[in-house]
């Protein structure tokens, strides 16, 4: 994405923090999540969408056939494998960085990262396939696997990705979820996993055509209670050492206004940056 000297100063002091901020993050989510009783628990899946006054249970895809399990179990056991994911990276964190992060309440067979990271990817791949957005965008982040844990999807599975990953990024659009723009602005460097080999990630404005539909989608700044992810959007940028040409970016901020009008004009507007796959997502 095209950044004039004082953006990339703030992109490089939040990059400087990122491994410590993703193990307090980490935490902060399975504090919140360890926090909630099982009835309250339950209630949070089927809770409507905030944003777009849609349940987080529809999807725009068609979904398999009836299970003996109920979307809202789906639902739940992919929560839990979150929250089974933060404890193990918690651990990991702990470990590698010697931290001393507490843990949460350890949940039932959560034993080892390699079946943390299996259990979440069967769970998530089975809401997702059933109808659970949520789910839908957390499959987009799937990895081919972990070094350190020896864990690794199968070339049946990575195959898969190809086909429904696609088709879940179109619904995203279809729907209005901002949180596939945020995956559509991912950088090289930042993780997206499986993500960095569909078409939508091979397109070279992919990171000037998300951020163009953001601003479109931002709400007012205000300058007494700024978040920074708004204040850093909101910064004049410089184009003159652009790597596209005038003509791909003239094309691409007809891309992003087109797209805003199409998906996007009902939604509300932004006042923070989308989250992909923890435990409070939602649209």
């Amino acid at each position: 994405m095209i950044r004039m000297p004082r953006r990339e100063l703030v992109v490089a002091l939040f990059t400087a923090a990122a491994i410590a901020a993703y193990y307090l993050y980490e935490w902060r989510n399975a504090m919140l999540s360890a926090a909630r009783h099982d009835h309250q628990f339950v209630a949070f899946t089927i809770e409507p969408n905030r944003a777009s006054s849609k349940t987080t249970m529809v999807s725009a895809l068609p979904t398999d056939s009836p299970t003996t399990k109920s979307l809202l179990q789906l639902h739940a056991e992919f929560r839990e494998s979150q929250r089974c994911m933060e404890e193990r990276a918690i651990i990991r964190g702990n470990v590698s960085y010697g931290l001393q992060v507490a843990l949460p309440p350890h949940i039932a067979g959560c034993d080892d990262m390699k079946g943390a990271l299996r259990r979440k990817y069967e769970t998530t791949a089975a809401a997702a396939k059933a109808g659970d957005v949520d789910a839908q965008m957390c499959y987009l982040m799937q990895g081919y696997g972990d070094r350190d844990s020896s864990f690794r999807l199968t070339d049946a599975e990575i195959a898969e990705y190809q086909s429904l990953g696609a088709q879940y990024v179109d619904a995203a659009f279809k729907r209005g979820d901002w949180r596939v723009v945020e995956l559509l602005g991912y950088r090289v460097v930042d993780w997206a996993g499986l993500f960095i080999n569909l078409e939508q990630w091979k397109d070279p404005a992919r990171e000037y055509k998300a951020h163009q539909l953001f601003l479109l989608g931002a709400g007012d700044v205000d300058p007494q209670d700024t978040d920074y992810w708004l204040a850093t959007l909101r910064m004049p940028e410089s184009k003159d050492n652009s790597k596209l040409t005038a003509q791909e970016m003239q094309d691409s901020d007809a891309w992003a206004q087109e797209t805003y009008d199409k998906y996007f004009i009902s939604q509300p507007k932004l006042l923070k940056q989308p989250r992909v796959c923890t435990a409070e997502d939602t649209n």
